[in-house]
């Protein structure tokens, strides 16, 4: 297989007034490739796919 180029991004945001807390968090990561499992020959494969995504 060859290497997978992952883009990773994180957004968050804490607050903290007295007996009030917030905490958020967003992250999202895009990457090139992708992989999938063959349940039929029990391989890894390697699917190109510049648009893939992960929430």
């Amino acid at each position: 297989m060859s290497g997978i180029k992952t883009n990773s991004y994180e957004l968050g945001y804490r607050l903290d007034q007295g007996d009030f807390n917030l905490q958020t968090a967003a992250y999202y990561s895009q990457s090139d490739k992708n992989v999938k499992y063959n349940k039929d020959t029990l391989l890894i494969e390697e699917i190109d796919d510049k648009n893939a995504f992960m929430v």
